[in-house]
């Protein structure tokens, strides 16, 4: 059966779309919670959504773990990256918990790199056409794992910024929201909200 955009939705409840800035946009619209699964042929992103809100994603790229940005970013360097490793698999604990409990980066800034990692990932898997996206409801499992905080807007008004023809999946309009400051190149400072009956716009 199909959700109320139109989009099939399995038996377990899943909703697959060939759109993930419309797949994000009517999420966030329910303020949902759960994970959205982009592929693309052996590419696999894991995207967690809170309430709404972007808060993990993981990669199966070695160079896209968030553990390889801070390494990148100059955060940590390699050596305390493979010590990290480790430990964490000595103690079967998560890197981002040993991430948290050591004096190597403030908390602020692992949680802001996180969501500019969480940015950069899922701009990117929104420019894949070919790619084949399906969110799963429920709670994500992200206990022990650095978190970020990125409104679904956000992403798509940096998406469409650069890719109009996004307009055509995603029908929004510009809403006032407090200013607040998100990680990234670009200081956004305009939210969008998705509009579920296309009548109203």
């Amino acid at each position: 059966r199909p959700d109320r955009g139109g989009r099939p939705v399995t038996p377990d409840g899943s909703v697959v779309s060939s759109s993930l800035p419309e797949l994000l946009g009517r999420r966030a619209g329910e303020r949902a919670s759960g994970i959205v699964t982009a592929e693309r042929k052996k590419h696999k992103r894991l995207i967690c959504l809170d309430r709404g809100r972007l808060v993990l994603v993981v990669s199966n790229v070695l160079e896209e773990q968030y553990v390889e940005r801070l390494v990148r970013d100059g955060a940590i360097g390699p050596t305390e990256r493979d010590a990290l490793a480790r430990e964490a698999k000595r103690a079967g604990r998560k890197i981002g918990a040993l991430l948290s409990e050591s004096s190597l980066v403030a908390d602020d800034d692992l949680r802001a790199t996180m969501a500019a990692h969480i940015l950069d990932l899922t701009l990117d898997c929104m420019t894949w056409t070919d790619g084949r996206f399906r969110f799963d409801p429920g709670k994500p499992s992200i206990d022990g794992e650095i978190t970020g905080d990125v409104p679904v807007a956000v992403a798509i008004l940096r998406h469409v910024s650069t890719h109009p023809s996004g307009l055509e999946a995603v029908r929004f309009r510009i809403v006032r929201i407090p200013v607040k400051t998100y990680p990234g190149p670009d200081h956004v400072k305009l939210g969008l909200r998705v509009i579920e009956d296309p009548g109203s716009v």
